[in-house]
This record gives C-alpha cells, sequence and structure tokens, in this order.
C-alpha cells in the first residue's frame, strides 16, 4: 500500500489528525512513566549533505538510546516525527509505540515527499509539532496525569516561511505550557547559511526553549571538508541527543 503524506490542511487542525491515529494507552503502558517524544527535523535544501547522517543518527543512536531508556527507566515511549522545509510533513501518522517504529525505522525516501528540499518553515514546523504533542498528551492521560513531553528540534537555517513572527511561536509554547519535566530543545548547525550564535540564542530565547545547543560545522571555513562536516554533525547530534531526549 502506498503512503499517502499529510497535507499541511490536515496537519493545521490543531494536532487533530497526530491525535486521531494514535493509538490508546494500552494496559501495560498505565503500568509505567509515559513519555512522548516529537523529533521535528530540518529537511530544507541546506541540510541535503547531512540527509543520510541523520538518518543514521536516528536508526543506529535514538531509537537504541530510547529503548535503553525504555528498559532502564521501565518508562512507555510513544515517538512521533515531523519533517519540515517549505511544508510540514509527517514520515508517518500518529505517535506510535518503539516496537512499531523500530519495524518502520526512518528512510531517505520520507525526505522525498513534495514541499521538502525547499525553504525552512521553521516556526510553523515548531507551531504544529506543540499542538500536536499537546492533542496527543491529553489523549494519552494516565489516572487523569499528562505524560512526559519531550521535543526536540533539528535545523540549520533560519526561518524565512510564515509565520515570521517569532511572538507567535512563543504563544504557541505559553499554551503548550511546559511542565518541570518537559523539554523543548532546539539544536542549530551552523553551515554558514542562516544564524550567528547571538541571533540564534536571541531566538531561542523569544520562543523560549528549555535546551539548546550551538554548533559550528565551518570552524575552518572553507578548509573544512565535507567528511569533517559530516563527522562534525554526527557527534554533535549523538551529542544533544543524549542531553535532550535520552534521558
Amino acid at each position: 500500500m502506498k503512503e499517502r503524506f499529510l497535507t499541511r490542511e490536515e496537519l493545521m487542525v490543531e494536532g487533530g489528525i497526530d491525535a486521531a491515529q494514535t493509538p490508546p494507552i494500552n494496559h501495560n503502558e498505565r503500568r509505567k512513566q509515559l513519555i512522548i517524544i516529537d523529533l521535528i527535523f530540518d529537511i530544507s535544501l541546506s541540510m541535503s549533505l547531512f540527509f543520510s547522517d541523520l538518518i543514521h543518527g536516528f536508526n543506529q543512536l535514538i531509537l537504541p538510546g530510547l529503548k535503553k531508556v525504555h528498559e532502564k527507566d521501565a518508562a512507555a515511549i510513544r515517538l512521533g516525527c515531523i519533517l519540515f522545509s517549505d511544508e510540514v510533513v509527517k514520515p508517518w501518522y500518529g505517535f506510535l509505540p518503539l516496537d512499531q517504529i523500530e519495524k518502520r525505522s526512518l528512510r531517505i525516501t520520507d525526505f522525498e515527499a513534495p514541499g521538502l528540499k525547499g525553504q525552512t518553515a521553521l516556526y510553523r514546523a515548531i507551531i504544529e509539532a506543540l499542538r500536536g504533542t499537546s492533542a496527543v498528551s491529553d489523549k494519552l492521560r494516565n489516572n487523569n496525569s499528562l505524560p512526559i513531553r519531550k521535543l526536540m528540534i533539528i535545523t540549520d537555517g533560519a526561518n524565512n516561511e510564515a509565520p515570521f513572527d517569532v511572538s507567535e511561536v512563543r504563544k504557541a509554547v505559553i499554551d503548550f505550557n511546559l511542565g518541570e519535566e518537559d523539554t523543548l530543545a532546539m539544536a542549530y548547525f551552523d553551515t554558514n547559511q542562516g544564524l550567528s550564535l547571538d541571533k540564534f540564542n536571541a531566538m531561542a530565547k523569544a520562543i523560549g526553549v528549555t535546551h539548546k545547543g550551538y554548533f559550528d560545522l565551518t570552524k575552518d571555513g572553507n578548509k573544512q571538508n565535507i567528511e569533517d562536516r559530516r563527522k562534525a554533525f554526527r557527534r554533535a547530534l549523538n551529542l544533544f541527543s543524549k542531553e535532550s531526549v535520552l534521558k
């Protein structure tokens, strides 16, 4: 059966598609601490050098790391994912248990969806991730308690698609109502095409992120070769994932 990518209109219904496609909490999950995680990946054209490294990091680092958290802390984990560029698309529907994600994994064909490999709709992606995660957390309440919610954003560019006002993102964060154990993390990879460190820090502060990382992949300017950049990206993704969602 051919996979269908969600349209922008479907994604904009206040997270309704995510909630509708998320399986109800099961008996085993009710006995554990439930954690829902949303990964938001920049698939704009400027990130194309790192597509295979991002896929490898997800399949070989993040998924096994979450499985260890699941086993070590007796936690139940649900995982969602957003890919964004000109548009916001979902590689799978809803927030699923890890065993279902392991069977599917992330694939290079996911990056071929219409609306990817273009500009950077960073603000829209964050807003829609917050809405979807909020709707799902309401659905997966356990004894009227919200799950722990963790969102991790990976990007290398400045927002250049509507909405343009960072205050709209801040409003979505306020409406989300981050709890003490919740995480809104953003990692920025400097490839000389987006934000300076000062501008990134200002954006992160305006949004209200709880964890941030700025990784310069061009320390030696044009002298740094492609493989050096890819190695730097993999190291940074590993580090930031451990600090934000793998704990």
